[in-house]
């Protein structure tokens, strides 16, 4: 059995009853998942409260194991309820913090150069949140494989889009408003400066 636990704070500019309405719709959309989404044994949503937390609601769920995680995380029932009862009313996490995602085959990589320089010194200092994902680990293949068939008559590997997807649900949940994706690519657009100020307007941005 897996334990999934989120918690959220709704927006300080909605009124108490507003609250009380949100706080019921998130509640009726998630527990109402019971029975939709494969390997989800029970969900809970408290929305009295914790003495000993500030926040003002709480998801409990079980799931049978980290594959009915990964699948719950993408499921477009949860994705729905997600997107329409839960992000819109809830405050971002990290107080408004700048938090950029990774999701990469080579992680310890990516840890390595963005721990040094001006970027790690700004991570040490605790002005932006910076966290690398292997995608290998949201693959439901056993040997976490992501490569698949080429397709189109060229040479050259392609990758699975499923595991890019499921890391992308799975990290973002927890998230009250979509992240802005880059999409790295050799057709992409030239980084700038001018781009550099307007991403750093962002409060999250999640690169693939």
């Amino acid at each position: 059995m897996v334990k999934h636990i989120i918690l959220w704070q709704l927006k300080d500019e909605l009124s108490e009853e507003e609250k009380q309405t949100v706080k019921a719709g998130i509640k009726e959309g998630l527990e109402g998942l019971a029975g939709k989404v494969p390997g989800l044994t029970e969900v809970h949503v408290q929305t009295q409260g914790l003495a000993s937390s500030n926040a003002d609601v709480m998801l409990d769920t079980t799931l049978v194991d980290e594959t009915a995680l990964k699948g719950y995380a993408v499921h477009p029932e949860h994705v729905k309820v997600a997107d329409s009862k839960v992000r819109p009313y809830t405050k971002l996490k990290g107080n408004d913090l700048l938090r950029i995602d990774i999701a990469t085959l080579f992680p310890d990589m990516c840890e390595a150069v963005l721990g040094e320089s001006i970027i790690g010194r700004a991570r040490k200092a605790g002005k932006i949140e910076l966290h690398c994902h292997q995608i290998r680990d949201y693959t439901l293949d056993k040997h976490n494989r992501v490569d698949d068939s080429p397709y189109g008559g060229g040479m050259g590997m392609v990758m699975q889009a499923e595991p890019i997807y499921r890391c992308f649900n799975i990290v973002t949940e927890g998230f009250t408003e979509r992240p802005h994706v880059i999409y790295m690519s050799p057709k992409g657009s030239v980084f700038t400066q001018q781009k550099a100020v307007e991403l750093s307007k962002r409060h999250n941005i999640f690169v693939i």
